[in-house]
């Protein structure tokens, strides 16, 4: 399976009009099966704090690196490196004003 995955930047014309024109970009990002079955797990499981970190290889393929568990948005930012790019896809406990509880998915 491939997962399209559009990002967008600006390219400066010249030096007094920054942010001119608008260029996009396609990526086609191979997602295996066990990749697929990992995420939907953790959809299904309900989840509090547990966080996926993933990476895109050369081939641009998605690979789990990390899987965290009790662990607050805040100290996610202690895992991640500055310098290599990561996905991260967090599950928390979200208890709504009517008494329903739900489990959302975050991508970062």
């Amino acid at each position: 399976m491939q997962l399209e995955i559009a990002t967008s930047f600006f390219r400066a014309e010249n030096k007094t009009k920054l942010m001119e024109k608008k260029e996009s970009v396609v990526y086609k990002l191979d997602v295996s099966q066990e990749i697929r079955d990992t995420i939907e797990e953790l959809r299904k499981s309900n989840a509090e704090n547990k966080a996926l970190f993933f990476t895109v290889d050369e081939h641009y393929t998605l690979e789990l690196e990390d899987t965290f568990e009790n662990v607050e948005m805040e100290d996610l930012a202690d895992e991640v490196p500055l310098s290599e790019p990561r996905y991260i896809l967090y599950s928390f406990k979200w208890k709504r004003d009517d008494g329903r509880v739900q489990y959302p998915l975050v991508l970062s």
